[in-house]
């Protein structure tokens, strides 16, 4: 059985950018090592290809004698561009600064220079508080333990001043026992937030029975140690899951408004923003996701322009997994509002299909489904139904009202195709899945079944399309826009 080729060097060497790839060649060519060639020739093979292939890569470096030990050479190759990414970002971010201070500690401190090592752990820690890295400054604590124990025996070997040693060790285990409480609390929150969104996607009634029992668990964790909301992460969980609970109780206009609180107060901590782009960008995701569920859209447009700078920001250009999160938040947000205000949009794709890969599969079905619509509202059929089928060939996890909402517009689509056959199909299906998936969602059970006596008793048609009409909105328990669309849509080309 033959094995599948990595693509591990593809990947990485797909994910540079062009200033990158121009930093790594000129970095390697200068190296003085004469075999730089043979890698430059790997890497610019590799750079070309659109998709992976390692026969054709061999074929191309025969000529030269370079596909000899390839797996060697490939190896060797990741590492040199990895090497040459750590030199050319080690000082373009705050966070590249703390990795390198780490591996200055550990130089200076292994050879014995306990005073410049202390110098550097402050100015680490600094930093760490500055910028609110707490993953680093569990690596700080580690090393002030290391130091501070070699300075204490330096400085009292000597003397016998116990007394002043017992409070530097002292107060630094106090200082890391605050940590590991502030990390256990912050856990504890990531774990039911992670619980809560995990529920709105899916499926809210799951939960709606235990909300309270919910609610005393999140507020006994806030109440927790440290009981301090000077941190900036508790603040952000606080904010985001009590505008998650409001929207399980209901009030998503209050929902909403703990929700803006937040994306306000991270708009206003540059030094946050800088170092957790992806997370300021997935807060106001979810702000916009209030909005459109409160209908109340006057701010989208400012927060859709925010997302649009975070994704033309220098930093995002050259992370392209980052850079793929953040358009994945703008076009899904940007797509809804189109469709929220009946202004439907036809879709370039181009952009879509490089960051598919690099998007999680949710998030694609989210840009899918708004894009169907918006063909569908368009009257282009044959475009909606791409995205459809796109749509109902996936696997990807998702609320069953949605998948139910994307079968009704197949059905109509159908319909007006003259194709009654797959209506039928579907409203008659001897597969007990479809059929449970059909009728367990009353609007779509109505959809197919009027759908399908229109198609099969022409001359009552009128009538069945008057009660069809009648039906879905009776049956349709939320009365958003799209559904108020729909219906207008219904009304003007189903009765003629």
């Amino acid at each position: 059985m033959s094995k599948t080729p990595d693509t591990k060097l593809f990947d990485l060497i797909q994910s540079l950018s062009q200033t990158e790839k121009r930093y790594f060649k000129v970095t390697t060519g200068n190296s003085g090592n004469n075999n730089s060639h043979q890698f430059m020739e790997i890497f610019d093979c590799v750079s070309n290809m659109e998709a992976y292939n390692e026969e054709e890569l061999k074929k191309q470096l025969v000529a030269g004698n370079g596909s000899k030990h390839l797996a060697f050479r490939k190896s060797h190759l990741y590492d040199l561009i990895l090497s040459s990414l750590r030199n050319y970002h080690k000082s373009k971010s705050a966070e590249f600064e703390a990795l390198n201070l780490l591996q200055d500690i550990k130089i200076t401190f292994d050879r014995g220079l306990l005073k410049q090592s202390e110098r550097l752990l402050n100015k680490l820690k600094k930093k760490c508080f500055e910028y609110n890295f707490k993953q680093y400054l569990v690596a700080a604590t580690s090393w002030e333990k290391k130091i501070t124990a070699s300075l204490v025996s330096t400085k009292f070997k000597n003397s016998s001043n116990y007394k002043t040693e017992k409070q530097l060790v002292n107060q630094l285990t106090q200082n890391q026992n605050e940590l590991l409480s502030y990390l256990k609390k912050e856990n504890e929150l990531w774990k039911l937030r992670v619980q809560l969104i995990d529920v709105y996607r899916f499926d809210s009634a799951s939960l709606m029975s235990s909300i309270k029992s919910f609610k005393a668990e999140f507020a006994a964790v806030l109440k927790s140690q440290p009981t301090t909301e000077n941190h900036l992460e508790l603040k952000v969980h606080k904010l985001t899951m009590s505008a998650l609970i409001n929207f399980f109780e209901g009030d998503i206009n209050k929902g909403v408004q703990n929700q803006k609180k937040l994306v306000e107060l991270l708009r206003n901590e540059s030094k946050y923003t800088e170092t957790n782009m992806s997370g300021y960008a997935s807060e106001i995701n979810n702000f916009l996701t209030f909005c459109f569920s409160a209908e109340t859209l006057n701010d989208v447009p400012i927060w859709l322009d925010e997302l649009d700078k975070l994704f033309n920001n220098p930093n995002v250009r050259t992370n392209l997994f980052l850079r793929a999160r953040i358009y994945s938040f703008h076009q899904v947000n940007l797509l809804r509002y189109y469709n929220q205000k009946g202004t439907y949009k036809e879709f370039d794709n181009k952009q879509y299909l490089m960051f598919k890969p690099h998007i999680n599969s949710y998030k694609n079905f989210q840009i899918q489904y708004n894009i169907a619509i918006s063909y569908f509202f368009l009257n282009d059929f044959h475009s909606a139904l791409i995205w459809i089928n796109e749509i109902n060939n996936s696997t990807t996890k998702v609320r069953p009202v949605d998948m139910s909402f994307i079968r009704i517009l197949s059905y109509i689509i159908h319909f007006k195709f003259g194709n009654h056959f797959i209506i039928d199909r579907a409203h008659n299906s001897k597969d007990k899945t479809i059929r449970h998936e059909v009728d367990s969602n009353m609007p779509e059970k109505i959809m197919a079944t009027y759908l399908t006596k229109i198609s099969f008793n022409p001359n009552q048609g009128k009538e069945l399309k008057e009660e069809l009409i009648n039906e879905y909105d009776n049956a349709t328990p939320v009365k958003n826009t799209t559904h108020i669309n729909l219906l207008k849509y219904l009304k003007k080309n189903l009765l003629k």
